[in-house]
């Protein structure tokens, strides 16, 4: 019988570390190339001190920016190689939890994929961990993926 697959928008959250990268591995296997869509999203944060002047925090939301754009490149250059079609980047500024939360939201994707980054216990239950935080409020599904360690970089 016929099978039919309808499209499916995935959301890959990139931030650079071994976690991200399995996320979008883990989206290739899951991929129908003849009708789905990935959007590769990035989220610089940026410390907010009330002491900077505006100058300043102009100037490290560009250097956030600069850094955010350099990391979607490398991932949507890994996302064709592998053959994705249908791939679009978007790089924000801003709270990663929220602007994960509200592009989701607001573009109706069907799976978030993310990294976990491997908080240890207390620095996860000071701070939590985004990973947590989007899977708890999503509209949609949440692919985590872990890493059981992560790989020596590259020399």
């Amino acid at each position: 019988f016929f099978f039919f697959h309808s499209s499916m928008k995935y959301l890959v959250c990139a931030d650079g570390s071994p976690p991200s990268y399995k996320a979008l591995e883990m989206v290739h296997n899951l991929y129908n190339n003849d009708n789905d869509s990935l959007v590769v999203l990035t989220v610089a944060a940026i410390p907010e001190h009330f002491w900077e002047d505006a100058a300043t925090k102009e100037e490290n939301k560009a250097k956030a920016k600069a850094a955010g754009d350099k990391v979607l490149a490398a991932f949507v250059t890994k996302a064709n190689e592998m053959g994705f079609t249908n791939v679009d980047g978007v790089s924000e500024v801003g709270c990663p939890r929220d602007t994960i939360l509200q592009y989701a939201e607001s573009q109706s994707v069907d799976v978030v994929a993310m990294g976990a980054r491997g908080l240890g216990a207390v620095k996860r239950l000071l701070v939590g961990s985004v990973s947590d935080y989007v899977m708890k409020n999503a509209p949609c599904n949440v692919l985590i993926a872990k890493c059981a360690e992560a790989p020596a970089p590259a020399q």
